[in-house]
This record gives C-alpha cells, structure tokens and sequence, in this order.
C-alpha cells in the first residue's frame, strides 16, 4: 500500500486517506472521523494510526495532519469578541440575520420587505457604522429568512411571507429567480442550500410543503412535497454529503426526513429537466416524486430542532418540553428523551453528538419553578443559581445526565448555538437581557461549562445571532431593530 494524499476537513472533523494498493486498480480512499475532543498531540496520532494501522508507516505525514487538526481545534477557544459595526436603520422588526461560510457577507431580512447584504471584509475598526452593500427588493410580504449558496455565497436566497422565495445575485444585488408554486401560495418559513450540490435550494412553507429547486432553472419546483407536514414547516436541512436527503421540522410535532431519490405516488412538475434529475438520482418519469419517512413524532408544536452534518441524529423539542435524541437508522427507539415540563426555546448539538445545550422556558417572572431537569452526573458540582437567574441546561446524551448548567442570563435565552470549530468546546447564548455570551463547552479543560465572554451593546433583547464557520464572526439582532457585528481581535 501506498498513501497518496491526506485531506483534512474541519467541519465536521475528519480526515480522508488516499491510497493505492498492488491488491486494487485505480485510487482508493477512506475516512476517519473525529467523534470527540482532542488535548493533545499524542493522543491525535495515536486515534488516527489506530483508526488505520496503515498510517504508522507515514509518521511525519500523519503529525503534520494531527498538529494541523489540534491548532484548527484551539483558534476559537483564543477568540476574544469585539464590537466591530452597529446598523440602526432598520424601521421595522428584523426577522433574522445570516453570516456566509467565511463571515465576509451578512444578509438581515426584515418586516420592511427587503432583505439587506453587508459587506464584512473590510471591516478593521470597532464600531463602524455599516452602509448595505445591496437592498434586495422585490418581495411583497415581510421577508422571514435568508440563507447563502455554499460554500462559495454566490446566491442568496430569501423566504417571504407573499407566497414566494427569490434569489438574488450577491455580488451586484441583482435578481436571479422568483421561486414560487402556482397551486400553493402560502407563507415560506424555512430555507436551506444543500452543502454537496451548489445548485440545490430547498424550501418549506405554512401549507406543511416542502420544495426543492435547481437555482439554474427557477421555473417550476425540481422536487414537489405537498402537505408532507399538517401544520407549518419551520426547518430544513439537507444531508451535507449527499444532495438526495432533506430533513424537515414542523409545528404538527413531526419530524421527516425526505429522500429525494426514491418514488412515491405523486405528481412532479412535466417540465422536469431529465438531466437534473439523474443528478438526484431520479428517473426520467414526469410521476415521480421524493418519498418521505416519518422519524419522530412530538405530541406539541416542535420549537427546536439540530442534527449532526450527515443526519444520522437529530435533536428535536416541543412547546411542552420534550426533548428528544432520534437515531436517523433506527428511529423507532429514541436513543434519549426527556421531559423538562416547560416549553423548549432552542437546543444544538455539539459536533460529537454527545452533547446538547438547551434553553427552556423559564415562565412570568423567570423563577422556572416547574423545570425538571435530569440527574446530575457525578462528581459534577452544580452552582448554586441566583435569584432571577435563566439557566441554559447541557445534556450529556450518551450517559443520559446533566452534564453542566450555564448559569448568568437574566433573561429568557432565545438561542443556543455550539461553535462548530473546536469540536463544539464552546456555546454561545443570546437574552432578553441584551446580552450575547459565550460559554466553555462541556469538554473544556479549563472553562468548562463557565462564562468565557460577554458581548454588551444592544439596547433590548436579543433575538437571534448567527457565527461563521471558524467562529471569528458573530451578528446579532435585537427587538430594537438593532443588527451588530462582532469579531474576533
């Protein structure tokens, strides 16, 4: 055997092996995952060469790749945030704020009817005051969300409450397409780009569809879901290795995951491109549409839903405090569920899986009396929470425990996010108490599960916040149609 090349990637964490072999013809490859958190060199290489023996004889080759990994692994864990820009133009609510895969570009959708893009990168000084790049307009309802094309945010793609979605060229602002569906023009809630195809947008609605377009061809829908939900669908999210599953989360307490391959009963669009199809692996047939499974089922309105990068596990919550853990491959038996007793406000899944950070409802006057919470994992030692504090709860899912409070917001915590970089050793929260903070996760060393950093500026409560890939850019936005940038120094 012969080693080729190694390609590490950071998100998720892993590594691929190029190699050839006298016993094979052509190149053949395989890849190790990183599951958990690294602290040490040693410990890199010895995973890697245990996980394929074969890289023992490549030593030099396989330190550069570990070393490499470690360094990627501690450069947001060094990240001290500052205020870069503050836009208060905004006149209306703002719905939500998105950051592309490099946190050059942001796009702030509001009630106004447009959507606005910021250039970041030339953002040096603290406290600039931003001038949009673009204002995308064209929409005739209040713009809801947005998202980039991947990984190269050539596209942007926004989702309105007219019955539409639009994309938009990100480089001059100009239109590249109006999605829409003749028969079903309802409010749009959710969107998403696929991650292995560039071309592929996916969107979901009030009326419980769900949609997938080719951006090459906006005409009509490359893959139909018609009421696939009873209630509104409010997340999607494609399967980053491949462009052919699609995860979908709605208000009717259902959890679905479409594969976009297979047929079902149902009409598709006649117009179908045949070619693009066969990119899907569908069959030329004009009949033919994506069948679609349930995974899980909540008995209130889904508030919250995360899954790994390929879909193997998804967390999801309820308004009447569900949570639970669904491995995709055998959803039948939830792997771990929990009832906190109290509505669930957001919950993300650390890149291991083994971890999860929960807000829940904390009620009128945030004593959050009613909560129960898991046991306590041993040897864990709990602060002791201050009068009006909001606690933000880490599920140690493998061990079915608490694995650490994040104690601090004196507010409700609207959302929750684990950083992807570092193996998700860091968590950050945004307030009603117009705080932003970011938190040791729970496989920190030296933080874990302890404040690491306050972000204060915002003059009301923040609703939702977005970070960039490698973590050195945050955006937020408050109830008083403030958005804020902030970076790393």
């Amino acid at each position: 055997m012969k080693l080729e090349k190694l390609e590490l990637t950071y998100y998720p964490p892993s590594v691929a092996i190029y190699y050839t072999s006298r016993h094979a013809h052509g190149i053949l490859s395989e890849t190790i995952a990183i599951p958990h958190c690294m602290t040490s060199l040693n410990t890199c290489v010895q995973y890697l060469t245990q996980s394929h023996r074969f890289l023992s004889h490549y030593k030099t080759q396989t330190d550069y790749i570990a070393s490499t990994l470690l360094a990627a692994q501690e450069a947001n864990l060094k990240f001290k945030y500052a205020p870069r820009a503050v836009v208060t133009s905004e006149i209306l609510p703002i719905t939500s704020c998105k950051l592309d895969k490099s946190g050059e570009l942001a796009v702030v959708t509001s009630h106004d009817r447009t959507a606005k893009l910021y250039d970041l990168s030339s953002l040096i000084t603290s406290k600039v005051r931003l001038s949009e790049k673009s204002i995308l307009e064209g929409h005739e309802g209040v713009v809801y969300t947005a998202g980039f094309s991947y990984p190269d945010a050539s596209i942007c793609g926004t989702a309105s409450f007219d019955g539409s979605c639009r994309l938009w060229h990100t480089d001059t602002g100009a239109p590249a397409g109006v999605l829409m569906v003749a028969d079903d023009v309802c409010e749009f809630l959710s969107v998403a780009f696929s991650h292995a195809s560039s071309t592929l947008f996916a969107a979901g609605n009030v009326s419980g569809s769900v949609y997938i377009w080719d951006i090459c061809r906006t005409d009509e829908p490359l893959v139909s879901l018609p009421h696939t939900h009873a209630e509104e669908v409010i997340a999607t999210h494609f399967d980053h290795a491949s462009d052919h599953r699609l995860l979908s989360a709605s208000f009717d307490g259902c959890v679905r995951i479409h594969d976009l391959r297979v047929p079902l009963n149902g009409s598709m669009s006649s117009g179908m491109d045949i070619g693009a199809k066969a990119g899907l692996g569908l069959s030329g047939s004009a009949t033919s549409v994506a069948s679609s499974k349930l995974l899980t089922k909540h008995q209130a309105e889904i508030t919250a839903l995360d899954a790994d990068p390929n879909l193997t596990t998804i967390a999801s919550a309820s308004s009447d405090g569900l949570y639970r853990i669904t491995d995709v491959r055998a959803p039948e038996s939830p792997l771990y569920e929990h009832d906190f007793g109290a509505e669930i406000m957001s919950c993300s899944m650390s890149l291991s899986k083994q971890y999860t950070a929960i807000s829940v409802s904390h009620g009128e006057g945030g004593t959050g009396d009613g909560i129960k919470l898991p046991e306590t994992m041993k040897r864990k030692k709990m602060q002791k929470k201050k009068k009006g504090e909001v606690d933000v709860y880490v599920i140690d899912n493998d061990q079915r425990l608490l694995a650490g409070v994040l104690h601090g917001h004196i507010g409700e915590v609207n959302l929750v996010k684990f950083l992807a970089p570092g193996f998700g050793n860091r968590i950050v929260t945004c307030s009603n108490d117009r705080t932003l903070r970011v938190w040791g996760g729970p496989e920190d060393l030296k933080k874990s599960c302890a404040e690491v950093a306050r972000l204060d500026g915002h003059m009301d409560a923040i609703t939702t916040f977005d970070v960039c890939y490698d973590a050195s850019v945050m955006v937020s936005a408050s109830v008083d149609n403030v958005f804020r940038v902030w970076s790393s120094k």
